[in-house]
């Protein structure tokens, strides 16, 4: 799971939680976005990946000025 803060923000949990998800029966990989201030919500975005993300698969999230 990877932190992404909300841009122009400066509450700690003010962000979201990036989290890579592969459904073992259809073998398609999910990348879903949760709210970082409240879990409970569920995701607020699913984006289907047209492939099994694999175990372990790490991300790091940049702002763009840091680039």
């Amino acid at each position: 799971m990877q932190f992404a803060p909300r841009h122009n923000s400066n509450a700690e949990d003010d962000g979201y939680l990036i989290s890579f998800v592969t459904n073992m029966e259809s073998m398609k990989g999910e990348i879903q976005i949760f709210p970082a201030e409240d879990l409970s919500k569920g995701p607020i975005c699913r984006l289907i990946v047209p492939q099994q993300i694999p175990p372990g698969f790490h991300s790091s999230f940049v702002l763009p000025e840091n680039l």
